[in-house]
This record gives structure tokens, sequence and C-alpha cells, in this order.
């Protein structure tokens, strides 16, 4: 049984037929990549990350709205080592990089992510999306 009006969706299933469901499924969707897929505006990498660009993205800020949505950007093959990665208050990392006036936050996360995040041999390498904004704190932004 399914029913629900145009923005839900709900689903039933016999007990008995859970087995045979889950073994369709897993047939039917096998050929499928479920790995996540974002549509950015901006891809940077190691190289080309810099401040400025960042600051005129975060700056337009007052431009976003309705018919004009906030840019995503895209870091690609970053490489983290424990020297710029921080947990702040148990539930935000923060990584920071030695030549650059800028840091990448992530709130709401877990000290369980935050240990991920770290490599055996030092160095780690993530992709990462996001928006930029500029957030000033105790005056150093």
């Amino acid at each position: 049984m399914a029913q629900g009006h145009n923005n839900a969706f709900g689903v039933s299933i016999f007990q008995d037929n859970v087995a045979q469901f889950q073994t369709y499924a897993n047939n039917s969707l096998a050929a499928i990549n479920f790995e996540p897929l974002y549509k950015v505006d901006f891809i940077f990498d190691k190289n080309t990350l810099n401040d400025y660009d960042i600051a005129q993205i975060a700056n337009l800020d007052s431009y976003w709205g309705q018919e004009i949505p906030e840019p995503w950007i895209a870091i690609k093959n970053l490489p983290l080592t424990s020297s710029n990665l921080d947990l702040l208050k148990g539930t935000t990392i923060k990584i920071s990089f030695d030549d650059k006036q800028l840091s990448l936050i992530k709130f709401k996360s877990t000290e369980d992510e935050f240990i991920e995040l770290f490599s055996e041999y030092g160095c780690t390498f993530v992709n990462i999306v996001g928006k930029c904004c500029i957030n000033d704190w105790n005056n150093s932004p």
C-alpha cells in the first residue's frame, strides 16, 4: 500500500514480505550510484583556494534571494593534518590554513566525525561542499 498527498508519501508492507522486498530492491538498485551529487557554482582545490575569492563571493550576500540563490562552492582533494584541524566546544570542526586568512567551519558535527578526519599517516584528503560567509569573531574575520 502507498498513499499520501503531493508533498508526502508513505508506504506499508506486510512483515512476511520484507525479505522479498529487500532482495528485489537490492537487485533492482544494484547498478545505481548512491554517492552524493552536489550542484556547485565554483570549484577550488588546494592551489586555487584563496581568501580573496571567498570574501568576494561572501560579500555578495545582499543580492541573494528568491530569484538569486546563494552560491555553493566545492573544494576538492583538500589535505588535512592534525595541525590544521580543531574541535571547538565538541560540536564544531574548524579547518585553518597557515598561508590564508581563511577558515572552514562545520557546525553541528560530532567528535567521531572529527576523529575520522585524522589519518594514521598524518594527512587525509577530503572533498568539501559549502557556502561562503564572513564571520567576524572577536574583531577578527
